[in-house]
């Protein structure tokens, strides 16, 4: 059994939802301590857990620990099956996330499946927004062979979430990274939702000025805006924006709070946004830590604005499951399989 660290180096969640995936699809069985020891809220959160009975319903996993605060997990995967999934979470915890857990231990999947989101959130703290997942990490993943698209029939915002997505993978047949060059930038996009309340507010008609006037002083460039008031059960704003380049996309996200205006909330996205492309890297640095176990799985190499203390972290539990080996040399990140 394979043990994992659960405190090292970054942390946080995404060491659970690496290792129980790659569990999966290796079908070693691993147990994970310490889990979130240096974080406030100890142990296993709730959006945690979705991911761990994600991944267990996948592959008729036995496991021990899997309850709220637990601070140790045993995952024993049984034979992983490409099937379709019902997954309803009764937080506001993040789809996104959830999401990434089932991509890798979907990364070789021989058949359509369809994975049905009932609840949960589509946009919140410190985690890819839906719209990130749909027009960044899913268009480069299918460059490299991984099929899969997000339908949103209903978003979803903290604290109640509610959020309704459908999401269908395709059969994959996985080809070696090579995301090192970017090429040219070709076009800019935003998309700004606001929850039906704040339309009193003219929240979209301000963000859409604000990204107009800085994104051309910036870039030159006059951005392709998309806006939409929607449905939900909680009050929220985001902006989210997306930088196509020849071979590659930058994407940046930020969501609003209490207080803070609607032109800060976007002048925070674009600010990282124009960061990552002043790096002149291929991916950003939350895309890198996405795709950090799919290079261990096939190997290659990608260039990111910031190596992350998530990026190491990922590349450090992917080393504990396969046989890769990772190395960095400034922004370049490359994998090496083992033989």
């Amino acid at each position: 059994m394979i043990e994992i660290d659960g405190s090292y180096l970054e942390g946080g969640g995404q060491i659970i939802r690496t290792s129980i995936a790659l569990s999966a699809i290796t079908q070693k069985p691993c147990k994970i301590i310490n889990i979130r020891k240096g974080r406030a809220n100890l142990g296993l959160q709730a959006q945690h857990l979705e991911a761990v009975k994600a991944i267990t319903k996948l592959c008729n996993a036995e496991t021990k620990g899997a309850e709220l605060n637990s601070t140790e997990l045993i995952f024993n995967p049984n034979e992983l099956r490409h099937e379709n999934l019902k997954i309803n979470i009764p937080t506001s915890g993040s789809i996104a996330l959830v999401l990434q857990s089932i991509f890798i231990a979907m990364a070789h999947c021989d058949r359509k499946i369809e994975i049905d989101f009932k609840g949960g959130g589509t946009h919140g703290k410190w985690a890819p927004t839906i719209g990130y997942l749909s027009h960044v990490f899913l268009p480069m993943a299918k460059k490299f062979g991984f099929n899969a698209f997000v339908f949103v029939e209903k978003y979803g915002f903290y604290p109640k979430g509610g959020a309704e997505v459908v999401v269908t993978i395709k059969p994959s047949s996985l080809e070696k990274i090579d995301f090192t060059e970017r090429g040219d930038l070709e076009f800019i996009k935003a998309f700004f939702l606001a929850s039906k309340d704040l339309e009193r507010n003219n929240v979209l008609d301000r963000a859409k000025r604000t990204a107009r006037n800085i994104i051309y002083k910036e870039l030159q460039i006059i951005p392709e805006i998309e806006t939409e008031y929607a449905d939900t059960l909680s009050s929220g704003f985001a902006s989210d924006i997306y930088a196509q380049y020849n071979n590659s996309i930058l994407g940046s996200n930020a969501l609003g709070e209490v207080g803070k205006h609607a032109e800060r909330v976007v002048e925070e996205a674009i600010e990282f946004l124009i960061k990552h492309h002043q790096s002149n890297a291929a991916v950003d640095e939350h895309l890198a830590d996405q795709l950090i176990p799919f290079l261990a799985l096939i190997g290659g190499r990608m260039t990111t604005s910031e190596v992350t203390n998530h990026c190491k972290t990922n590349m450090w539990v992917c080393e504990k499951f396969l046989p890769s080996k990772f190395s960095i040399d400034g922004n370049l990140i490359e994998c090496a399989l083992k033989k």
